[in-house]
């Protein structure tokens, strides 16, 4: 029905315009019908690069950056894209582990560098 690049074309406006990616989708599936893309493409499988999206998806490289950064505020963890924002838990949980690591500096000094960069089974590193 329409070709890779009038489906990039329209991807872009709808961007430009404000529009969420569901919305993007929706207006996609209400045009090409089974022929669009799914929607699902990143969460079936987290571990896609760039590069693999962009052959899938016939888009840009910079243009499917900005979609998972900017429009799915997505960012690349450990290989996988997950969401950006925190939960107020894991935030709690990320400021406990730095005060725990603060105080233990305070007390420990630079051997606790040395264990937080080795882990706590990996032993020392005496230099």
């Amino acid at each position: 029905m329409f070709s890779k690049q009038e489906r990039r074309s329209w991807i872009k406006i709808e961007c430009a315009r404000g529009r969420t990616t569901r919305q993007c989708h929706q207006g996609l599936q209400e045009a090409c019908g089974e022929s669009a893309w799914p929607y699902r493409t990143v969460t079936s499988d987290r571990r896609h690069t760039i590069r693999e999206l962009s052959r899938e998806t016939g888009l840009a490289h910079t243009t499917v950056f900005h979609i998972l950064k900017e429009h799915l505020g997505m960012r690349k963890i450990a290989s996988r894209w997950v969401p950006h924002d925190l939960t107020e838990m894991q935030k709690w949980l990320r400021y406990d582990a730095a005060r725990n690591h603060f105080e233990r500096y305070e007390c420990e000094g630079e051997t606790s560098l040395r264990w937080m960069r080795n882990g706590p089974n990996m032993g020392y590193i005496h230099n």
